[in-house]
């Protein structure tokens, strides 16, 4: 199920929107809902399909200290527990 998300000026709303779309997921509106929604449909792809999503970020530098903020808390996901 590859996809890409291709935007300069992408947005934490848009990058949890853009990512739920591929997994087929109407996302919620609220950024933090959406946020919690991909958490979610992560832990279902590992634990009930045995899927390892990967997500692939070219051209990171060219994102807002925002947006890369929440690229690292989608790659910490899970790992203090």
């Amino acid at each position: 199920m590859p996809g890409c998300i291709s935007d300069s000026k992408l947005t934490p709303r848009n990058f949890y929107k853009g990512m739920l779309d591929q997994l087929g997921c109407e996302a919620k509106f609220y950024r933090g809902d959406a946020k919690r929604q991909l958490h979610h449909q992560i832990e279902l792809m590992s634990g009930i399909h045995h899927l390892q999503p990967c997500v692939v970020v070219g051209e990171a530098h060219l994102l807002s200290r925002e947006m890369l903020e929440e690229v690292r808390f989608l790659l910490k996901f899970k790992m203090d527990a």
